[in-house]
């Protein structure tokens, strides 16, 4: 039995709905991490998620966890390639005073894929990535390390 046109979209609109929904963005102030003369880090977008579908699997947090999607944009205005290591990223719950590493890297596009965790920046260069943290469900991240350099999280 085929599905009309009209009846595929409104399927299509009321699952993009429902899983959009179920995250929680918070609203950020400027974040910027400053790597070396040329290159520019910032975190433009937080969202809480609950689980993490692609292709071949599907992530779900530890339990008592949530995920934290960090959107961020790394910016090379230098002449020559920079090599930035995305596992130097965690997050920082401030209470337990424990480091949350990256559970895994992805690019930003419609459709989920996988990114390395090195990512290469030509010489004029923007490039932007979803790093995925998993982190306790009842906290909100204060704080963000990158290369053991402590940063604040500003929200708006």
């Amino acid at each position: 039995m085929l599905i009309s046109k009209l009846t595929s979209k409104l399927i299509l609109f009321v699952f993009l709905f429902f899983v959009s929904s179920c995250a929680v963005k918070y609203k950020l102030g400027k974040n910027d991490i400053k790597y070396d003369d040329d290159v520019t880090i910032g975190i433009y977008k937080m969202v809480e998620q609950g689980g993490q579908s692609g292709w071949i699997r599907s992530l779900v947090p530890a339990r008592g966890h949530k995920f934290i999607a960090t959107y961020i944009s790394a910016n090379n205005s230098g002449q020559t390639e920079k090599i930035i290591n995305l596992e130097d990223f965690y997050l920082i719950d401030t209470v337990k005073k424990e480091k949350y590493p990256l559970v895994s890297a992805y690019l930003t596009s419609k459709v989920v894929f996988a990114a390395k965790s090195r990512l290469k920046l030509s010489e004029n260069e923007i490039a932007k990535r979803m790093l995925l943290f998993s982190y306790p469900k009842k906290a909100k991240p204060s704080f963000i390390v990158f290369e053991d350099k402590l940063y604040p999280i500003r929200y708006n």
